[in-house]
């Protein structure tokens, strides 16, 4: 049997990695509540990491 690749949408990928900034629950908890994978959304987090920095607007910087 063949496993079915979900796809989410842009909205969708926000409401998750929101929820997981916003609340700093873990990622794999978040992504199995939402039925994603947790290195899906571990990838999606980067992305907006890189694109929009911390919620100030300032670069992240890695400790």
């Amino acid at each position: 049997m063949t496993a079915v690749r979900r796809r989410f949408a842009q909205e969708s990928k926000s409401v998750l990695w929101r929820e997981v900034i916003d609340t700093s629950k873990p990622i794999k908890d978040v992504a199995t509540a939402h039925g994603a994978g947790s290195e899906a959304l571990r990838s999606w987090l980067g992305q907006y990491r890189k694109a929009h920095g911390d919620r100030n607007g300032a670069p992240l910087q890695r400790s």
